[in-house]
């Protein structure tokens, strides 16, 4: 058939279409490349093309398929296997397209697989925007909300263009994509590029970001718009050292920032404040256990007195807590003692004695914790006090008073039951006596009340005095109680006292028998009646009763008085006594009671009769009416005399 048709031989027109049908017919199916080689060099030009176009299809030649067909649906199903297409191709072929055609194939093309055609329907628009319109082109890419395929697209044809509106959907898909650093590079306005950001921070990537930002100086840009994502909850690290790096090159508080927040990456951030500030970078490092980078940028930069202190951390809180030899125990606190670094060495004997270590019970360790905490932090002393029971107490305690550490001390002598130590501290260093009284209550020492009872003398406290002696059961401050009570007039609690020591010594001071007359003079109420029964004696009894009136104590003078009045010689003394003092209602309330007395005298009677005529005289007849056998009538007669009765 080549032959045939090569050969000039005449053939009619069908028999030559048909002849060229079958010669790509048959290679179509047998020999596809050949086939594809024919049609590419034109050989053929009179054949039935819708036939050899579905044979092109089945045989995978698409491009040649879509050459042959007509038929538009023919032309949308065939276009869609951009898998076995070349891209230039296919490119070329939407050249030979009406832009309706080609519109309706590009869509179909990112209906199917939009990532994969991207890059064809990208050129195509670049290729033919002319025909098929820019509008068309942008709408399309944003009807697939495809930002990188209207990026690229409007990015070729940006140069030529004046329209705002292609300006601003250009910078909008740069955004959404993260190509910030053309907005950077064009100088556009901070302000624009800040309200851009916020408007789509939730579709930027932080990383690529933060990194062109970074690469032009430009991070504080993000300031708000990182400080937004933070709000939200991110635990990005790309945020937080984009945020970090903000801080440190505003000096807003950058160490608090380093030290409180969680989420940086110490080592990138480190290295960001290495060239800006060495020691906010050591801060970074040590935050992150940077070991390796912390020595380095120390040594670097001389800042020895902080790797110094790194070296300290670490041996307070890891090294010597896990530490099981006694050597290296003590090597480490006499290195620290040498160093003179109390608080350090405090630090390191918390770590040691009070986490469970294998020295937590050590008696030396003990006693230097609380010591060096006496001298370097005194605040701490009580916590120790109270968690710690291997240490000298008597010893700490008397050092803890040197420092004027008083509560502590008490605490200290409390703890080891040194109670006279404890009390003293209350009385002469803390000078509360009401604190020792109750705790003197509480551990009910004699040897402690005695303490108390010497202080609350030195005081002038003679009545409390008294009691804490006798509590204490101390007899050998007689002398100084003695004339403390007869100072502040305290006879009745004095008589107790004396009482006591009568029993423990005979002393002529103390021994008063013999003279309880004088001792009755000067006590009062109760104590100096009981004291004038002992003396059984008609003297004492007045001077104890002209007392008690003196003291205005009229229930005791009229019980122990009617055992005055019922002596004839006595009862006139008794009268003129209370009268010269005013005391009348007193002592007619004494004479009546005295009337019915079993030895009641005619002298009761009368004296009470000559009290109604001077004081009340209208009791006197009903007094007169009722006793008349038992009066003394000539004197009250006198009396009424004298009264005008």
């Amino acid at each position: 058939m080549m032959s045939q048709m090569e050969g000039g031989c005449p053939v009619d027109y069908n028999t030559i279409t048909d002849l060229f049908l079958q010669v790509l017919e048959i290679n179509l199916i047998t020999f596809p490349n050949v086939a594809d080689a024919i049609l590419a060099n034109g050989i053929f030009s009179h054949y039935d093309r819708p036939c050899i176009a579905q044979f092109c299809e089945k045989a995978g030649l698409y491009v040649r398929a879509l050459q042959h067909y007509y038929e538009f649906p023919d032309i949308k199903r065939v276009i869609v296997n951009t898998h076995a297409i070349e891209p230039q191709a296919l490119v070329e072929f939407f050249g030979t397209l009406s832009w309706e055609w080609a519109l309706e194939c590009m869509k179909d093309l990112l209906l199917v697989n939009l990532r994969a055609n991207l890059q064809i329907i990208v050129q195509v628009t670049k290729e033919y925007c002319e025909q098929l319109g820019v509008d068309a082109c942008i709408k399309l890419f944003e009807q697939f909300k495809s930002y990188e395929g209207l990026y690229f697209f409007i990015g070729s044809y940006l140069s030529s263009s004046l329209d705002p509106d292609i300006h601003f959907k250009y910078i909008e898909a740069a955004a959404r994509m993260g190509q910030i650093k053309e907005l950077l590079d064009d100088e556009c306005p901070e302000d624009f590029i800040k309200g851009l950001i916020l408007s789509v921070h939730s579709l930027l990537p932080v990383e690529p970001l933060v990194e062109e930002c970074e690469k032009r100086n430009r991070l504080r840009l993000l300031t708000q718009f990182l400080e937004h994502l933070v709000s939200e909850g991110s635990q990005d690290v790309h945020v937080h050292n984009a945020l970090g790096k903000i801080i440190i090159d505003s000096n807003n508080n950058p160490e608090h920032f380093l030290t409180t927040n969680p989420y940086y990456e110490s080592r990138v951030v480190g290295k960001y404040c290495e060239k800006r500030d060495p020691t906010l970078a050591v801060v970074a490092y040590r935050r992150g256990q940077c070991d390796d980078e912390l020595i380095n940028v120390t040594n670097k930069n001389s800042l020895f007195k902080l790797l110094a202190r790194q070296l300290i951390d670490q041996v307070v809180s890891t090294a010597l807590p896990e530490c099981k030899s006694p050597e290296q125990v003590s090597a480490a606190v006499k290195a620290f003692m040498t160093a003179d670094l109390p608080h350090e060495l405090i630090e390191l004997l918390e770590k040691i004695v009070l986490q469970n270590s294998a020295f937590s019970g050590n008696f030396n360790l003990q006693n230097l914790l609380i010591l060096t905490a006496i001298k370097a932090d005194p605040s701490r002393v009580m916590d120790y006090i109270n968690r710690l029971d291997n240490f000298d107490g008597p010893a700490v305690g008397e050092i803890a008073v040197e420092a004027q550490l008083y509560e502590e001390a008490y605490a200290i002598f409390k703890k080891f039951n040194l109670n006279v130590q404890a009390v003293n501290v209350l009385l002469d260093d803390i000078r509360s006596i009401d604190l020792a009284v109750e705790f003197a209550f509480r551990v009910e020492e004699d040897a402690v009340w005695s303490q108390v009872a010497k202080a609350q003398l030195r005081e002038g406290l003679a009545s409390e005095a008294i009691e804490s002696f006798i509590r204490a059961d101390d007899a050998t401050q007689f002398l100084e109680v003695i004339s403390a009570a007869e100072d502040a007039n305290v006879f009745h609690d004095l008589v107790k006292y004396v009482q006591m020591v009568r029993e423990k010594a005979k002393e002529p001071k103390v021994d008063n028998v013999a003279n309880l007359p004088n001792v009755g003079d000067r006590l009062q109420f109760q104590g100096a009646v009981d004291t004038a029964r002992k003396a059984n004696s008609s003297k004492t009894w007045k001077e104890v009763y002209f007392a008690c009136v003196d003291a205005e104590e009229f229930r005791l003078a009229q019980i122990r008085g009617l055992n005055i009045i019922i002596q004839v010689d006595d009862l006139e003394e008794v009268s003129e006594y209370y009268q010269n003092r005013g005391c009348f209602n007193e002592l007619i309330s004494l004479m009546e009671s005295g009337l019915g007395l079993e030895r009641a005298h005619m002298g009761i009677f009368t004296e009470l009769g000559v009290l109604y005529a001077r004081y009340r005289h209208e009791k006197l007849m009903e007094h007169i009416k009722l006793f008349s056998t038992r009066l003394n009538i000539p004197k009250l007669i006198r009396a009424c005399d004298e009264q005008h009765h």
